[in-house]
């Protein structure tokens, strides 16, 4: 008759109860709120798009104040990264981007440094 245990016959292991060196809680990221505004008020739909999100068109939509201006918070880890908006249909730099960087379409992107 085999004892309880695996299927080898061997006793299963037994806890212990030693004292062990604590565990180095794993760093948190930073991350950081970044407010993106753009003004458009005959715009229909405004989107950002950038290197944060892989250049998706459609997936970060900004929101229209009464005023016509678009609004949209992001929450970023620290790092360059290069955004356009999408204002209906059209990439288009941020004017008030106090960075642009050549792209490869013939345009520029829009660059923001987050600290």
């Amino acid at each position: 008759m085999k004892s309880k245990g695996s299927a080898t016959g061997k006793k299963p292991a037994r806890a212990t109860t030693e004292a062990k060196a604590p565990v180095e809680p794993v760093a948190a990221s930073v991350h950081r709120t970044v407010l993106l505004e753009f003004d458009a008020p005959k715009a229909r739909e405004v989107f950002v798009a950038g290197s944060f999100d892989d250049w998706k068109s459609a997936s970060l939509p900004m929101v229209r104040l009464d005023s016509g201006l678009w609004v949209k918070e992001l929450v970023l880890e620290p790092g360059e990264y290069e955004y356009l908006f999408v204002v209906d249909g059209r990439w288009t730099p941020d004017p008030q981007a106090p960075r642009c960087s050549p792209n490869p379409y013939g345009g520029v992107n829009s660059c923001l440094t987050v600290v």
